[in-house]
């Protein structure tokens, strides 16, 4: 079975914004940020235009919402997804054409799934979220400070580049925490990190529980529990990061990752992707 991750945490407070208009082809794609961390934007599959993509590298393989799969008429095999700590039936298409920005892709599978709860929590029509497998095929750059995806490098360097440890459907990256080296998955589609307490038994023993909360993803409510904040390096350099929560997880968890990067935990005012380099930069 191949891997498929969704992790989408967090989608319960109602928003309300207009995502702007854009033309294809161009390298500057404007996006609506939602409650910090939701990176929404417009783009069409087949010939339907007009629709709203969250930019989730943290989805994979990319998921469209099961309304706009039957509107395409696309027929499903049966298949699995995994949510970490638990996993669901899914069904797998194959998109005609996926078309964001200059980014034009022809047969792309993909997962159908309800998206229906992320639109409750940001008050706007979700389509599909788009992942590294569509995303991954040329380099690009989320601008925070402009709100909007550059798929053009920017001239300006990043201030530290991390390296990219697998393949271009997924990013994954070294990260410290009191020490220890952990395998993060890099995810634009979630707020805070999220540890997989059955891969850090101890590390964060002597750490305060300062809170539990309920989220909320694909597969239902989860409960996380949110951690003092550890040291923490990327790329040797020390980073502040508040929010870090364990999310209990079985013993025999079969994925090769410690847990999930959420981008807008580092706050940075820029992250580069670039798929040639095998690396991330990040502008603070």
């Amino acid at each position: 079975m191949r891997k498929q991750i969704l992790a989408g945490f967090g989608y319960i407070i109602l928003t309300v914004t207009i995502v702007p208009s854009l033309s294809a082809n161009e390298t500057r794609v404007p996006f609506v940020l939602h409650r910090g961390f939701s990176i929404v934007v417009h783009g069409s599959i087949g010939e339907i235009k007009g629709l709203n993509f969250i930019i989730d590298t943290g989805a994979v393989p990319s998921v469209v919402d099961r309304r706009l799969s039957h509107r395409l008429n696309l027929d499903g095999q049966p298949d699995q997804v995994s949510l970490f700590a638990r996993t669901m039936p899914s069904q797998r298409v194959v998109l005609p054409s996926v078309v964001l920005g200059p980014i034009h892709a022809t047969g792309v599978e993909a997962l159908t799934q309800d998206l229906s709860f992320i639109e409750r929590a940001l008050g706007v029509r979700i389509d599909a979220l788009i992942g590294l497998d569509i995303m991954g095929r040329q380099d690009f750059s989320i601008d925070f400070a402009a709100s909007c995806l550059q798929f053009d490098l920017p001239a300006r360097p990043a201030d530290i580049w991390s390296d990219m440890m697998e393949g271009n459907s997924i990013a994954v990256v070294e990260m410290e925490f009191n020490g220890v080296p952990l395998r993060l998955m890099v995810d634009t589609g979630l707020k805070h990190v999220i540890l997989f307490e059955s891969r850090v038994p101890g590390m964060f023993a002597r750490n305060r529980i300062q809170s539990e909360k309920v989220s909320s993803n694909i597969g239902g409510a989860v409960k996380l529990k949110q951690v003092d904040p550890p040291i923490a390096r990327l790329a040797h350099a020390p980073l502040a990061v508040e929010s870090v929560f364990l999310l209990e997880t079985p013993e025999d968890l079969s994925l090769e990752i410690d847990g999930l990067l959420g981008v807008a935990a580092l706050k940075p005012m820029r992250v580069d992707f670039n798929f040639e380099r095998r690396a991330i930069g990040w502008k603070w």
